[in-house]
């Protein structure tokens, strides 16, 4: 084995055809039973808004716990005159404003912003029902420029002038406390997807040690085997990736934390995850792969635009990318949901460098493996990639629930087996109930389509459990006539409840 602070040649050459073979098979069997997600995000770019959407599409809207992570800002009006002075004479922002004089009030006020805006663009992808959103510190920051931050170049368009002078003087908070994450979590198990600094996760598990016991694994956008390129900062040097620089030591104790407790832990370099057969040349292309005019697409492409007009064409060669949903992709790879993405190695160790010369570069040491930490080396399926993204994003509530059925489908043995049908309900119940409440109050439009996919799953696969569940969803639909064939959004609670009911009454059966 050998220590490499930029491993991209070796690794490649211990790589695999599938990561899912360099864990132990006991970990995949605790991935596959997570059956709640923490999304770990900063305010930036729009891929950030697109990973909940994704994790609350796979998880359903009630099973996840957006963790919100800003870093320290220069307050505009206060430095304006000194910002523009040091930016004729050369000077980046980061370094004409002392870290001590960065406002940390405004900081919090542009955490609080955003956190509103993660809300709304949930709401336009269906999702109505709130789900937690917890305040995930502020990153430290202090080598990244707060001109890259997502407020200073998308502004407040989506945000009324009202909603913030509520978020201003307190009237309206999105945020909760970080102890609320103890009782999201209760009894469940959890995975973590981290798409921004280190931050978040790591003050979580130390503010509520409680969580570890139920903590089986984290997939993160983090680290780097080489060079980060597209990534302009000045002072940077070579290895040192974007979410390890806005908090090192963050990201060394959420390492230790995940070989102390023996959790999985998954590293995405982003040299790995920036490649341009998956990006876009401009913000209209993936518009066009995803082929949806849905709000919550629209409000999206509306940002992406901004987003290019600020941070893409300034800067020659760079691509449109939405590469924090990686996270969520390899761990579906690694549960069997989708195909191969992505091949990795084997670590022996991560060591988060915290000082010096070196300070944000992660020294990644090959094993032999099989090992409980592992990095991706290379994107073997670009293809694959671009499908999961479409599906990520568009794919309807009721349409998933079939997927659901195929992937849990037992054979005529097994059904003839108690104990594999008790747990064969046992996972339906969990995973289907949410996209149920979801289908009850978004997707009523779609239901003679939905109705017409069960039939024909339920002929294909027959079970007690399946046939139960098409007969409540037809009595349902007796009991709501006149519902129109398009999206409505519909929030009869007693209709909702009856949902709820129908799982029950399922998992009784």
């Amino acid at each position: 084995n050998q220590t490499h602070q930029a491993p991209g040649k070796e690794a490649k050459q211990e790589s695999v055809t599938s990561i899912k073979d360099l864990f132990p098979q006991n970990v995949i069997k605790l991935l596959r039973g997570a059956e709640r997600a923490l999304v770990c995000v900063d305010p930036t770019d729009t891929d950030n808004l697109e990973l909940p959407i994704a994790a609350a599409n796979h998880f359903g809207i009630d099973n996840i716990c957006i963790v919100l992570t800003g870093r320290c800002a220069i307050h505009p009006d206060q430095v304006a005159e000194r910002v523009a002075k040091a930016a004729a004479e050369g000077i980046p922002a980061h370094e004409a404003i002392p870290l001590s004089e960065w406002d940390r009030d405004y900081s919090q006020l542009l955490l609080e912003a955003s956190a509103l805006r993660f809300k709304k663009v949930l709401q336009r992808f269906g999702h109505h029902d709130a789900c937690l959103i917890v305040d995930g510190g502020l990153a430290k920051a202090p080598k990244v420029p707060h001109g890259v931050h997502m407020d200073d170049l998308f502004g407040f368009g989506d945000i009324s002038k009202d909603e913030f002078q509520a978020i201003q003087h307190g009237a309206l908070a999105i945020l909760a406390d970080r102890a609320k994450v103890k009782d999201f979590v209760g009894n469940s198990n959890f995975v973590a997807f981290v798409g921004g600094p280190a931050t978040g996760l790591n003050l979580l598990l130390e503010e509520n040690p409680d969580i570890g016991d139920r903590w089986v694994g984290w997939f993160g956008q983090f680290g780097s085997l080489g060079s980060v390129k597209g990534m302009e900062i000045p002072g940077r040097v070579e290895g040192a990736q974007f979410n390890v620089m806005l908090d090192p030591p963050a990201g060394k104790a959420l390492i230790k934390k995940t070989v102390d407790l023996g959790v999985p832990g998954v590293f995405l370099p982003t040299d790995v995850t920036r490649k341009a057969e998956i990006g876009f040349g401009d913000s209209t292309m993936l518009d066009f792969l995803c082929k949806s005019d849905s709000p919550g697409m629209l409000y999206l492409a509306n940002l992406r635009t901004i987003w290019e007009e600020n941070a893409i064409r300034p800067r020659p060669g760079e691509v449109l990318l939405t590469h924090d949903l990686a996270t969520l992709f390899l761990f579906k790879q690694l549960i069997d949901e989708t195909g191969n993405i992505y091949s990795g190695a084997p670590l022996k160790s991560a060591n988060v460098i915290t000082k010096g010369a070196r300070e944000g570069v992660i020294d990644f040491e090959i094993g032999a493996g099989p090992s409980n930490l592992v990095v991706a080396t290379e994107l073997t399926n670009p293809r694959a990639y671009l499908e999961e993204l479409r599906i990520s994003l568009t794919e309807p509530q009721l349409q998933r629930i079939q997927k659901v059925f195929l992937a849990t489908s037992l054979s005529a043995e097994d059904q003839a087996d108690p104990i594999k049908m008790q747990e064969y309900e046992r996972r339906i119940a969990i995973k289907v109930g949410p996209l149920l409440r979801e289908g009850a109050q978004v997707h009523f439009g779609c239901h003679p389509a939905a109705l017409r996919l069960m039939n024909d799953y339920a002929r294909r696969y027959p079970s007690q459990v399946v046939a139960h569940l098409l007969t409540k969803f037809k009595e349902t639909r007796d009991l709501l006539p006149n519902i129109p064939d398009a999206d409505v959004h519909w929030h009869d609670s007693s209709q909702e409840n009856y949902f709820d009911k129908m799982i029950v009454e399922m998992v009784r059966d």
